[in-house]
């Protein structure tokens, strides 16, 4: 009786692990299916006279401000609302796409002009891109990424990214995890030369109720770049 009790149970176990093996090979395939997809393209956004009167308007305001400017310490500041913020961003994407174009050379080291979108909504930036990881035999091997986050900078805390939401292809994942990276995300943002040129002139940088972007700097110390603002 014992000897077959102990057979009855490790066929028992046995069923068991089984059983497991073959639900987590299933909730494997699942993630994977949600994860990994075909490439997913962003295409070329459209623009019209209102989004390259919007940068000209901003730069010739942030012009007129460094020309006036006497002192380091002297501040001034420019609010830029939601639409405008949408205007400077399909701009720049327009602007990429011929920067691609005319750096035959680079674009293996590039990402796709078609491979990522940035659009500014509720007072936070959603922001998407495929990666491509590689790895062709899963469903595309492409990862498509989202994320949604604010941005600010003042005197205490240098630039901070809050990272509200984030997404791979159809799998949610905890923002709280993305938050760790933003650091050395920063880090390495800080080490741009272009970013400690301007970087410096930057007091802060804040959201307001209505969801535009209030940026308060020192054009002074833009002096040397206020050709690129005419």
């Amino acid at each position: 009786m014992t000897k077959k009790k102990d057979n009855k149970n490790k066929k028992r176990r046995r069923g068991c692990l089984l059983r497991l093996v073959i639900a987590l090979i299933i909730i494997a395939i699942l993630l994977v299916f949600m994860v990994f997809s075909p490439a997913q393209r962003y295409p070329r956004p459209d623009i019209n006279i209102n989004d390259s009167l919007t940068p000209a308007v901003t730069g010739l305001i942030v012009y007129n401000a460094i020309r006036q400017a006497e002192s380091q310490e002297e501040t001034a500041e420019i609010t830029i609302p939601p639409a405008q913020i949408n205007s400077i961003l399909r701009l720049a994407r327009n602007s990429y796409y011929a920067y691609y174009a005319l750096n035959q050379d680079k674009q293996q080291q590039l990402p796709h002009p078609e491979s990522f979108d940035a659009q500014y909504n509720s007072n936070n930036f959603d922001v998407a891109f495929c990666w491509n990881s590689g790895i062709q035999w899963l469903f595309g091997g492409n990862i498509d990424l989202h994320a949604e986050f604010n941005i600010a900078a003042n005197p205490e805390i240098q630039e901070e990214i809050t990272v509200k939401s984030l997404r791979a292809g159809w799998l949610p994942l905890p923002a709280a995890a993305a938050q760790l990276a933003v650091p050395y995300a920063l880090t390495e943002v800080r080490k741009i030369p272009e970013f400690q040129a301007f970087r410096k002139a930057v007091k802060s940088i804040e959201t307001m109720p209505d969801g535009s972007i209030k940026i308060v700097y020192y054009p002074f110390l833009l002096k040397e770049y206020k050709d690129l603002f005419k």
